[in-house]
């Protein structure tokens, strides 16, 4: 569905990006479970995405927490955390927000929604645009998340398109060339 050759490629991010995080949390630590996806991107005056992070993880939620914390320090400020409204107020709102308050550090929180009126494929395909305008990139070493792009959507883990996805309804370019 998505071409290869319409992912770019950078060494190094461009200055005056506003900074994006998108959490995918997995729910369970099984083995055959998904992983937990992060995905972090800059997005330049154009509208270009550079993802910053891309990790498939497995995780207890303190330790996502803490991942958080530390890609919300990483890239600030982070103009927003966004997540699937259900997975956040089922799986780490409550802690979330509480370890905010003991920190004193506080990340911009968007929940977003999802239907179940379109498919979850369907609602990947949306990163089309994006893709074929050339206006997605990537590091090399990115191979997980470049393998689900290409791979879409015969797949055995979305973890990371899926996050990617979620940053759609959020990111805005920066004000600054």
């Amino acid at each position: 569905f998505f071409k290869a050759d319409n992912i770019q490629y950078y060494k190094k991010p461009p200055e005056h990006l506003n900074y994006f995080m998108s959490v995918d949390p997995a729910i369970s630590l099984k083995a055959r479970s998904d992983f937990t996806g992060l995905i972090v991107v800059g997005v330049d005056y154009w509208g270009n995405w550079y993802v910053l992070e891309a990790l498939a993880i497995k995780v207890e939620p303190s330790d996502l927490i803490e991942k958080i914390f530390e890609m919300a320090r990483k890239y600030s400020p982070l103009m927003c955390m966004c997540m699937e409204k259900f997975a956040l107020e089922k799986v780490l709102k409550h802690n979330l927000i509480q370890t905010m308050n003991d920190r004193e550090f506080f990340i911009p929180i968007k929940d977003v929604e999802t239907t179940t009126r379109i498919s979850k494929e369907a609602r990947i395909r949306a990163l089309q645009p994006l893709i074929e305008q050339k206006k997605l990139y990537l590091r090399k070493e990115q191979n997980d998340l470049f393998t689900q792009i290409i791979k879409f959507p015969h797949l055995k883990n979305d973890d990371l398109i899926d996050s990617l996805k979620n940053l759609l309804k959020v990111v805005f370019p920066s004000d600054v060339k």
